[in-house]
């Protein structure tokens, strides 16, 4: 983003030939004719630098500095006149100038004056689009304890089969345990200070089959990137805060979890697996998309 420099002048040609100078150093420049209309660019502009002539119509520009002083004690003003004194550098310094340039058809010398003055703004860099993933697969689960590791390594063949040997166990664990989470925290809406015996107890068996948990859902999205396999857990219940929740087994497995967030919809919870080698989007064949 480039430093925004008000100008004020009141004579056209030499603003026309200044602001033209200055865009071309490249500094984005507003401007106005007098000291009356500059306080509203001021509001209107937030410019980072002013360029001042001494003597314009209305208000002069010792008499602008004054105002601004008093409101934007850090904004660099810099004076320019056609005529150069002494006396009128120390005035302006004792206002507060920046700097007092003479006017001159060569502009090198106020070009380095804002240089010194104005910080380099960092440019707004247009972050690349979302990186598409490879390959998805989304799976809905309705309120079931009966979800067995084995069930959801059939059904998460090929995503887990990308992983190391050494790992697929694991991720497969930890997947159940945010299923049953998502269903039994989320969909069910029980409280875990509740569960005795394991949260699959026949109460929530019965809850299970009663609604309206019975007609949620809870979903699973799994996508996988050439170099991560990202997972994305979802429920249908009013959500809950974890960070209420004491002394339960969720708040380890948040700590395992990319994140977790409160939603008053319902509960997301996502976490992603990194992979030792990039995989090409070939190794699907097309197979297990959405």
């Amino acid at each position: 983003m480039e430093p925004r420099v008000l100008l004020i002048e009141d004579a056209p040609e030499y603003r026309e030939f200044m602001a033209e100078s200055l865009s071309g150093h490249g500094f984005d420049v507003c401007w106005a004719e007098d000291g009356v209309e500059a306080l509203e660019k001021i509001r209107e502009h937030a410019p980072d630098a002013v360029i001042c002539d001494v003597v314009m119509p209305r208000m002069s520009g010792f008499r602008l500095l004054e105002d601004i002083r008093r409101q934007h004690a850090e904004l660099p003003f810099i004076l320019t006149s056609s005529w150069d004194s002494t006396t009128a550098r120390a005035h302006a310094r004792e206002l507060g100038a920046t700097d007092f340039v003479p006017k001159e058809l060569d502009t090198q010398r106020l070009l380095e004056s804002l240089r010194r003055c104005v910080p380099k703004k960092r440019r707004v860099t247009i972050p690349p689009p979302p990186q598409a993933p490879l390959a998805q697969w989304r799976l809905g689960f309705a309120n079931r304890p009966e979800i067995s590791l084995g069930e959801i390594s059939r059904q998460l063949y090929l995503p887990l089969r990308i992983l190391p040997q050494s790992d697929r166990i694991q991720v497969a664990q930890l997947i159940q345990q945010t299923i049953q989470i998502t269903i039994c925290l989320g969909n069910l809406e029980a409280s875990p200070k509740r569960w005795t015996g394991g949260p699959w107890t026949p109460a929530m068996r019965r809850r299970a089959k009663a609604l309206p948990f019975r007609d949620r859902k809870a979903s699973m999205l799994v996508s996988a990137f050439p170099r991560e396999l990202r997972l994305a857990f979802t429920d249908q219940g009013p959500g809950f805060d974890y960070r209420a929740v004491e002394e339960s087994h969720l708040v380890p497995l948040c700590g395992r979890l990319g994140e977790l967030s409160f939603r008053r919809e319902g509960q997301c919870f996502e976490f992603s697996q990194e992979l030792p080698e990039p995989i090409k989007s070939s190794t699907f064949h097309c197979v297990g998309r959405i």
